[in-house]
């Protein structure tokens, strides 16, 4: 699969501070030696649209002094393209199950796939102490990137890996019936 490069600046850490409060009181960090490494290392990094073209990485390693307290590992990127909203979640839907995910049920990755301001929709997916996150930016929101990039692209997403370990205390999503 091809993934385009595009020039634009690095997404800052701020965008995902409304996620890491969340996560904050579900996440009680890992036992993982190296998290950003072992996000890295996963194929579901490598894992896009096909066609669509890379518009911003951002990573975040594992802090546990931070003065709001522990935050978890973070290794995602920002793509565009020009396949729909529903083709893009499609894609991963399908990609994800093949690959073992399954939809988030428990609380701190149900936390994760929750919009944020400058997104139209979000879901997660979660595998052990893993969640894949696939959001999809609002069409009035700008954000960080220019006006032109945003105009390009039928479709931005981004595609964020977390390294947590869930709250079992937590309430999970109910089985579907």
């Amino acid at each position: 699969m091809e993934v385009h490069q595009h020039p634009a600046p690095q997404l800052r850490r701020r965008r995902f501070a409304i996620l890491f409060v969340a996560l904050l009181a579900a996440a009680c960090g890992s036992t993982d030696e190296r998290p950003l490494a072992s996000l890295r290392a996963m194929e579901e990094t490598s894992l896009a649209y096909p066609g669509s073209t890379q518009l911003g990485r951002f990573a975040l390693d594992q802090q546990t002094g931070s003065i709001t307290g522990p935050q978890t590992a973070m290794f995602g990127y920002q793509f565009g393209t020009d396949a729909s909203k529903a083709d893009v979640e499609a894609f991963y839907e399908a990609e994800l199950a093949r690959r073992g995910w399954t939809i988030a049920r428990s609380y701190a990755a149900i936390t994760v796939g929750i919009p944020g301001s400058t997104e139209s929709s979000a879901r997660a997916w979660e595998r052990g102490d893993r969640v894949l996150r696939l959001s999809f930016r609002r069409r009035d929101e700008q954000g960080r990137l220019d006006a032109a990039t945003l105009a390009r692209f039928a479709t931005v997403y981004e595609s964020v890996l977390f390294l947590i370990i869930p709250d079992r205390s937590a309430p999970t999503q109910p089985e579907p019936t």
